[in-house]
């Protein structure tokens, strides 16, 4: 793994294991905020995990989520309340399914400071 020779500089893992946390059954990702390494699960995203047959796009769509909020958190964003935010906390699929890939105007404004 390369070095983080600069401050600024973020890793994303991407794996295809199941990823468990203490407080939680399951996680699809861990990151601590403003650490500089988040992690992302496709292992829970997958369709056929509960299932579905694969589907790729329905994946695509989860994964980038699911890493767009992680690496929200390596910029200092906290969960969000707001269900369409990509830093809403999902408790399960149906709010991974749910929520946008982007931020809302107030994690927006939030990183704009950071």
């Amino acid at each position: 793994m390369a070095s983080l020779k600069r401050s600024g500089d973020k890793i994303l893992g991407v794996l295809d294991v199941d990823l468990y946390s203490p407080e939680f059954e399951f996680v699809f990702g861990e990151a601590e905020r403003g650490s500089r390494v988040a992690t992302v699960s496709l292992y829970r995203l997958r369709p056929e995990h509960y299932g579905f047959p694969p589907d790729v796009k329905v994946l695509e769509e989860r994964a980038v989520k699911e890493a767009v909020h992680g690496l929200g958190h390596l910029y200092h964003l906290g969960h969000c309340s707001n269900s369409k935010c990509v830093m809403q906390f999902p408790t399960s699929l149906f709010y991974v399914d749910a929520k946008e890939k982007t931020f809302c105007s107030r994690c927006q404004q939030k990183l704009k400071y950071k």
